[in-house]
């Protein structure tokens, strides 16, 4: 009696697919939507031009926290659905301005004066994000099918570094200055991943809506200070341009010897920051042929 219930079950469950009606046909599919991201807080280290030490003073910086930021996010899909259960496809995406704010804390002493205050940070990201995916669908019945996504992005991207501060001078006096840097990015890979459901519009038409993860880190190419002004007057051209741009390079090797070539890029070891974000996304998948 027991192995005749075993059986009939097993055979029902594997059956499900074939009891429930086949909505999806073999064949190629395109899918497109939009998502609203929350990313991870971030930082990003100082250059060894920013720490420095003005004439009868000192500067000191430390980080002390910062705040997530949000984002959208579009991407657009293209495929071929296996059968009923399993599709394969490519999905091509851009991250737009997804920002976090960081504030940093000053501690600096001229002459016998000691002066803290704080600053915030916008750093904002751009990518173009490729993954490679494949998705699993659970069968259920005609209007909704439920699914779980697994891709493996690799990732290009831009940070934008915004600050501006009130610096005290020599002159006891304070100086407001505004500046940007753009860190350009390597390849990097990802994990990603998706929880759905789509519900039938058509026969080859659904509407899905999806909450979906990133995982990955950033690490820069190579840096560039754009933009420099100090009380409204740009002072950019007061550069060299080690001071301005910095490559960097896994390999380096930085001693207390190394000359200082004006006209050349600063090199600096890289350094990783977190790439990730969860959001809601929605949109429309086409059933092709």
């Amino acid at each position: 009696m027991n192995t005749r219930i075993v059986l009939s079950t097993a055979v029902l469950i594997f059956s499900l697919p074939l009891f429930s009606q086949n909505y999806y046909q073999q064949g190629f599919f395109i899918r497109g939507g939009a998502s609203y991201t929350l990313s991870q807080p971030y930082s990003i280290p100082f250059n060894n031009w920013e720490n420095r030490t003005l004439t009868d003073s000192t500067l000191d910086i430390q980080v002390n926290y910062f705040s997530p930021g949000s984002g959208a996010f579009a991407h657009f899909g293209f495929g071929y659905q296996i059968n009923d259960i399993f599709r394969f496809g490519l999905d091509v995406a851009y991250q737009f301005n997804s920002s976090s704010t960081v504030k940093d804390v000053y501690t600096t002493r001229i002459d016998t004066l000691d002066f803290t205050f704080e600053s915030p940070r916008t750093l904002t990201s751009n990518a173009f994000l490729f993954t490679p995916e494949v998705t699993f669908m659970l069968p259920m019945e005609y209007i909704t099918r439920p699914y779980i996504r697994v891709g493996f992005p690799i990732i290009v991207g831009v940070i934008q570094e915004k600050s501006s501060v009130l610096l005290p001078n020599n002159s006891n006096f304070y100086d407001f200055i505004e500046m940007q840097t753009n860190y350009i990015g390597r390849f990097s890979l990802g994990l990603s991943g998706a929880l759905g459901i789509e519900w039938s519009l058509d026969d080859r038409l659904f509407l899905f809506t999806e909450v979906r993860a990133l995982g990955a880190n950033f690490s820069p190419r190579r840096s560039e200070l754009v933009f420099y002004e100090v009380n409204g007057q740009g002072q950019l051209n007061q550069f060299a341009r080690y001071e301005r741009e910095t490559v960097y390079d896994r390999n380096i090797r930085i001693t207390d010897q190394d000359e200082i070539i004006a006209n050349e890029p600063s090199k600096a070891r890289p350094f990783s920051l977190p790439f990730n974000h969860i959001g809601f996304s929605v949109g429309l998948t086409v059933q092709l042929f």
